[in-house]
């Protein structure tokens, strides 16, 4: 799984399938151009996120305060090999 930005931004993420809040866990990106960091779960844990740009624009209107619906979601896949 990825998550990707077309700009830089903070992304905020849960694995407890909670919607994610500024209060979430931070995932630690780098910036566009070098990686971010590689969270390590297990394969079918669900991941729910939203970004905020570096203006403060949060992802697709999300409200972060916990009753927001439309953050991102995902599961985690093995790597392949």
């Amino acid at each position: 799984m990825d998550f990707s930005a077309s700009e830089p931004a903070a992304v905020f993420y849960t694995l407890d399938r909670a919607a994610p809040t500024y209060a979430s866990k931070l995932y630690g990106s780098a910036g566009i151009r070098e990686g971010g960091e590689t969270l390590t779960v297990p394969a079918g844990t669900r991941i729910h996120w939203f970004s905020v740009d570096s203006a403060g624009n949060v992802e697709n209107n999300y409200r972060p305060d916990g009753t927001g619906r439309n953050y991102r979601k995902g599961t985690a896949v093995p790597p392949r090999r």
